[in-house]
């Protein structure tokens, strides 16, 4: 009788264990299969125009372009060569960052990322940017894309030769 009892419990706990490792390999799956469609609603956000551009830096500056002028923006370079647009927003030291395929809104108060991994498609970040610079105008004005700006936000990009592999 013991060692049957004994048998059902090695039993019971390879049960438990089985499940376990079944329940990290279906997370996982998930998770890849996320990130696999993460990276294809994102794809070309990071090629480059004639200017140097990202498609990204691009379609954020013109979403925003309603509330800060082209002209506001300057453009950081960084010691590994790659560059920001940075534009202040709102007078007391608060700017916004467009990054090559992200955004940052950072200030004496207000530290606010805007990251790739934490948005489900492009337009979303992008429409995040505009909402809290935004906010953070004096005025603030009702943030507006028109239809054409719009339209393309979502639409995929054809990955082209150059794209930063991920």
């Amino acid at each position: 009788m013991k060692v049957l009892a004994v048998i059902l419990v090695a039993v019971g706990v390879l049960l438990l264990l089985m499940v376990v490792m079944l329940k990290g390999v279906l997370n996982f799956w998930k998770e890849s299969r996320r990130r696999r469609n993460h990276l294809n609603t994102f794809s070309g956000m990071d090629e480059r125009d004639e200017s140097g551009l990202t498609t990204f830096q691009a379609q954020c500056l013109t979403a925003v372009a309603g509330h800060l002028p082209r002209a506001s923006f300057e453009r950081v370079t960084h010691p590994d060569g790659t560059f920001c647009l940075v534009a202040p927003i709102d007078g007391v030291g608060t700017k916004l960052f467009i990054y090559e395929i992200e955004a940052g809104i950072h200030g004496p108060s207000h530290d606010w990322p805007f990251e790739e991994l934490d948005f489900r498609t492009p337009r979303e970040l992008i429409t995040a940017v505009v909402q809290a610079v935004n906010k953070l105008l004096p005025s603030n004005p009702t943030p507006h894309l028109d239809a054409r700006e719009a339209a393309h936000l979502d639409q995929p990009s054809q990955s082209r030769a150059g794209g930063r592999e991920r």
